[in-house]
């Protein structure tokens, strides 16, 4: 059980804070956070970013695809480039999800002497959502903090969310993804060891893993970027399940870095989706596979002239000192 008397305080002295599941850090969420930032500021207290590890999603939802647009390591690189120095990641677990509302928030007044707490407009906390924003203000009442609401951003009259993000990646739109985010969509994956088929009948590719629920964009082919060592390189992205070859039972990754060789197995790639090439194709035979792999290479690489990915956080190396 969650004892929230048990707990430290999180910082000293007192904190402006925010709380979301803040998914892919979209331009949205930064918004947000860029406003908790500067009330920080002016009331000369810590901005502290709340979240959620692992995703609500998965402890509510069981079995439910989560579809996950960031990792726990891109969620906290994002938030600290924006200026956080603190991100308190909950534990999400069934007894945190069966806290009522007014226990639930013990559990954060516990550790930050709480001064305001921004959310957003459709904000839910507590056992089965029944904490309101009606709700949290009054609490705010009787425990001496401020309740602050943010209206959502709107681009056309559309707010930029998570799921704006997820419909556009399931349509293969990365670049709609990419503007929604504010950067240039970001998968990282580990390079497996793979059965080499790829290299031995067409061209070498990086085969990536991810963590269950990571979000994919559609099948396809894609023209981006992968990063090695700070720097990029042109790529040619393969999401599917290689119906000419093997018809997986699982969608895979497969990049195919231009020009470029060398030995990235067991490594974490992190990947930049630019532009989708095409969508994907069952070939009649490996000669056709082959002659539409290397044109798929070379207008990846057209694609990608002149261009470079709007890199919205820092990769390599991972930031240190964020708790």
């Amino acid at each position: 059980m969650l004892d929230p008397r048990s707990s430290e305080p999180f910082i000293s002295g007192p904190a402006v804070a925010t709380i979301g599941v803040f998914d892919g850090v979209h331009r949205g969420h930064r918004a947000l956070l860029e406003s908790v930032l500067m009330r920080a500021a002016a009331l000369e207290a810590t901005p502290v970013a709340i979240s959620f590890h692992p995703h609500p999603i998965e402890i509510l939802a069981r079995g439910v695809p989560v579809h996950r647009l960031a990792s726990r390591e891109q969620k906290l690189r994002a938030l600290a480039e924006l200026g956080f120095t603190h991100a308190w990641l909950l534990p999400f677990s069934p007894a945190m999800a069966a806290l009522s509302p007014r226990a639930f928030l013990d559990v954060l007044l516990a550790r930050l002497d709480l001064r305001e707490l921004w959310v957003g407009a459709d904000f839910r906390f507590g056992n089965r959502r029944e904490g309101t924003i009606d709700l949290l203000r009054e609490l705010g009442r009787e425990r001496d903090f401020t309740a602050e609401v943010f209206p959502p951003v709107l681009d056309a009259g559309c707010a930029w969310s998570s799921s704006r993000v997820r419909e556009a990646l399931r349509r293969g739109a990365v670049e709609e993804a990419s503007r929604v985010l504010g950067r240039t969509y970001l998968l990282e994956g580990r390079v497996g060891f793979g059965r080499g088929e790829g290299g031995k009948l067409l061209v070498p590719t990086a085969n990536l893993v991810f963590p269950e629920g990571t979000c994919l964009p559609a099948r396809g082919v894609y023209a981006g970027w992968s990063e090695i060592a700070g720097g990029v390189v042109p790529s040619a992205i393969n999401v599917g399940r290689r119906p000419t070859l093997t018809d997986d039972a699982a969608d895979t990754v497969e990049v195919h870095l231009i020009d470029w060789s060398g030995d990235l197995r067991g490594k974490v790639l992190p990947v930049y989706f630019e532009a989708r090439v095409r969508a994907e194709i069952r070939f009649d035979g490996l000669p056709a596979l082959k002659e539409a792999v290397a044109r798929d290479i070379e207008e990846a690489r057209l694609r990608l002239q002149g261009k470079v990915p709007k890199i919205g956080d820092p990769v390599l190396p991972p930031i240190e000192g964020i708790r």
